[in-house]
Protein backbone atom coordinates (compact mmCIF):
# COMPACT_ATOMS: atom_id res chain seq x y z
CA UNK A 1 0.00 0.00 0.00
CA UNK A 2 2.84 2.42 0.80
CA UNK A 3 4.23 2.01 -2.72
CA UNK A 4 0.82 2.78 -4.21
CA UNK A 5 0.43 5.90 -2.03
CA UNK A 6 3.96 7.00 -2.93
CA UNK A 7 3.12 6.67 -6.61
CA UNK A 8 -0.21 8.51 -6.11
CA UNK A 9 1.69 11.36 -4.43
CA UNK A 10 4.11 11.45 -7.37
CA UNK A 11 1.21 11.60 -9.83
CA UNK A 12 -0.46 14.38 -7.83
CA UNK A 13 2.83 16.28 -7.72
CA UNK A 14 3.09 16.01 -11.51
CA UNK A 15 -0.49 17.27 -11.80
CA UNK A 16 0.28 20.20 -9.52
CA UNK A 17 3.22 21.15 -11.75
CA UNK A 18 0.96 20.99 -14.82
CA UNK A 19 -1.71 23.13 -13.14
CA UNK A 20 0.87 25.70 -12.03
CA UNK A 21 2.09 25.78 -15.63
CA UNK A 22 -1.49 26.37 -16.82
CA UNK A 23 -1.77 29.24 -14.34
CA UNK A 24 1.50 30.79 -15.54
CA UNK A 25 0.37 30.53 -19.17
CA UNK A 26 -3.02 32.09 -18.35
CA UNK A 27 -1.30 34.98 -16.59
CA UNK A 28 0.94 35.43 -19.61
CA UNK A 29 -2.11 35.37 -21.90
CA UNK A 30 -3.66 38.10 -19.76
CA UNK A 31 -0.51 40.20 -20.15
CA UNK A 32 -0.59 39.63 -23.93
CA UNK A 33 -4.22 40.75 -24.08
CA UNK A 34 -3.44 43.90 -22.11
CA UNK A 35 -0.56 44.78 -24.42
CA UNK A 36 -2.47 43.81 -27.61
CA UNK A 37 0.32 41.33 -28.49
CA UNK A 38 -1.49 38.95 -30.84
CA UNK A 39 1.59 36.83 -31.58
CA UNK A 40 2.25 36.24 -27.89
CA UNK A 41 -1.43 35.47 -27.34
CA UNK A 42 -1.41 32.87 -30.10
CA UNK A 43 1.81 31.31 -28.75
CA UNK A 44 0.40 31.12 -25.21
CA UNK A 45 -2.82 29.59 -26.50
CA UNK A 46 -0.83 26.88 -28.28
CA UNK A 47 1.20 26.19 -25.15
CA UNK A 48 -1.98 26.02 -23.08
CA UNK A 49 -3.53 23.50 -25.47
CA UNK A 50 -0.44 21.32 -25.15
CA UNK A 51 -0.43 21.34 -21.33
CA UNK A 52 -4.17 20.71 -21.18
CA UNK A 53 -3.77 17.71 -23.50
CA UNK A 54 -1.14 16.31 -21.11
CA UNK A 55 -3.54 16.91 -18.22
CA UNK A 56 -6.37 15.01 -19.93
CA UNK A 57 -4.05 12.12 -20.74
CA UNK A 58 -2.78 11.90 -17.14
CA UNK A 59 -6.28 12.03 -15.67
CA UNK A 60 -6.98 8.35 -16.41
CA UNK A 61 -3.84 7.23 -14.59
CA UNK A 62 -4.57 9.48 -11.61
CA UNK A 63 -8.15 8.25 -11.26
CA UNK A 64 -7.04 4.64 -11.68
CA UNK A 65 -4.49 4.96 -8.88
CA UNK A 66 -7.03 6.64 -6.61
CA UNK A 67 -9.56 3.89 -7.28
CA UNK A 68 -6.94 1.21 -6.63
CA UNK A 69 -5.95 2.79 -3.30
CA UNK A 70 -9.59 3.06 -2.25
CA UNK A 71 -10.21 -0.57 -3.25
CA UNK A 72 -7.17 -1.75 -1.25
CA UNK A 73 -8.41 0.13 1.80
CA UNK A 74 -11.83 -1.48 1.42
CA UNK A 75 -13.79 1.77 1.18
CA UNK A 76 -17.30 1.67 -0.33
CA UNK A 77 -17.55 2.57 -4.01
CA UNK A 78 -19.47 5.77 -3.26
CA UNK A 79 -16.42 7.02 -1.33
CA UNK A 80 -14.03 7.27 -4.28
CA UNK A 81 -12.65 10.76 -3.73
CA UNK A 82 -9.30 12.04 -2.61
CA UNK A 83 -11.01 13.51 0.45
CA UNK A 84 -12.33 10.07 1.40
CA UNK A 85 -8.87 8.57 0.93
CA UNK A 86 -7.27 11.30 3.06
CA UNK A 87 -9.75 10.56 5.83
CA UNK A 88 -8.65 6.93 5.89
CA UNK A 89 -4.86 6.91 5.52
CA UNK A 90 -2.32 7.43 8.27
CA UNK A 91 0.63 9.82 8.43
CA UNK A 92 2.76 10.72 6.52
CA UNK A 93 0.33 10.01 3.65
CA UNK A 94 -2.48 12.05 5.16
CA UNK A 95 -0.37 15.25 5.30
CA UNK A 96 1.14 14.70 1.88
CA UNK A 97 -2.21 14.08 0.20
CA UNK A 98 -3.79 17.05 2.01
CA UNK A 99 -0.94 19.24 0.77
CA UNK A 100 -1.53 18.23 -2.86
CA UNK A 101 -5.28 18.59 -2.54
CA UNK A 102 -4.98 22.09 -1.02
CA UNK A 103 -2.39 23.30 -3.53
CA UNK A 104 -4.34 21.94 -6.51
CA UNK A 105 -7.51 23.63 -5.28
CA UNK A 106 -5.73 26.96 -4.74
CA UNK A 107 -4.07 26.80 -8.15
CA UNK A 108 -7.30 25.92 -9.94
CA UNK A 109 -9.21 28.72 -8.20
CA UNK A 110 -6.52 31.27 -9.10
CA UNK A 111 -6.49 30.05 -12.72
CA UNK A 112 -10.25 30.43 -12.87
CA UNK A 113 -10.03 34.01 -11.56
CA UNK A 114 -7.31 34.94 -14.09
CA UNK A 115 -9.29 33.36 -16.92
CA UNK A 116 -12.46 35.22 -15.95
CA UNK A 117 -10.54 38.50 -15.83
CA UNK A 118 -9.03 38.15 -19.28
CA UNK A 119 -12.33 36.92 -20.71
CA UNK A 120 -13.98 40.12 -19.47
CA UNK A 121 -11.21 42.19 -21.05
CA UNK A 122 -11.53 40.36 -24.36
CA UNK A 123 -15.27 40.97 -24.41
CA UNK A 124 -14.72 44.66 -23.71
CA UNK A 125 -12.13 44.91 -26.50
CA UNK A 126 -14.45 43.13 -28.92
CA UNK A 127 -17.36 45.40 -28.03
CA UNK A 128 -15.19 48.49 -28.42
CA UNK A 129 -13.89 47.29 -31.79
CA UNK A 130 -17.40 46.49 -32.97
CA UNK A 131 -18.60 49.94 -31.97
CA UNK A 132 -15.70 51.54 -33.83
CA UNK A 133 -16.53 49.56 -36.99
CA UNK A 134 -20.10 50.80 -36.81
CA UNK A 135 -19.02 54.42 -36.25
CA UNK A 136 -16.64 54.26 -39.18
CA UNK A 137 -19.30 52.77 -41.43
CA UNK A 138 -17.39 49.54 -41.84
CA UNK A 139 -20.11 47.25 -40.55
CA UNK A 140 -23.26 46.46 -42.47
CA UNK A 141 -26.61 45.52 -41.00
CA UNK A 142 -25.86 41.81 -41.42
CA UNK A 143 -22.67 42.38 -39.40
CA UNK A 144 -20.24 41.75 -42.25
CA UNK A 145 -17.37 44.20 -42.11
CA UNK A 146 -16.58 45.94 -45.36
CA UNK A 147 -17.25 49.01 -47.40
CA UNK A 148 -18.09 47.33 -50.73
CA UNK A 149 -21.46 46.14 -51.95
CA UNK A 150 -22.17 42.68 -53.37
CA UNK A 151 -21.14 43.80 -56.85
CA UNK A 152 -17.80 45.13 -55.66
CA UNK A 153 -18.92 48.73 -55.87
CA UNK A 154 -18.90 51.33 -53.10
CA UNK A 155 -22.52 51.80 -52.03
CA UNK A 156 -21.97 55.24 -50.59
CA UNK A 157 -19.33 57.69 -49.58
CA UNK A 158 -17.86 57.14 -46.18
CA UNK A 159 -17.79 59.96 -43.74
CA UNK A 160 -16.95 60.41 -40.14
CA UNK A 161 -19.90 59.90 -37.89
CA UNK A 162 -20.78 62.59 -35.43
CA UNK A 163 -19.62 60.26 -32.64
CA UNK A 164 -16.07 60.51 -33.96
CA UNK A 165 -15.93 64.27 -34.04
CA UNK A 166 -14.14 65.73 -31.08
CA UNK A 167 -16.35 67.70 -28.76
CA UNK A 168 -14.28 70.77 -29.49
CA UNK A 169 -15.19 70.51 -33.14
Amino acid sequence: MNTLLDRLCDVLDEELVRQETVLAICRSKHDAIRSFDVEALEARTGALESVLQETFEAETERHGMLRQAIDELGLPQEEETLTDLIGTVQEPWKSRLEHFQRRLKETLETTQAVTRAYTRELRQHMQLSGNQFVRLGLASEDRKAGIYGPGGDRPGALGASSALVDQRG
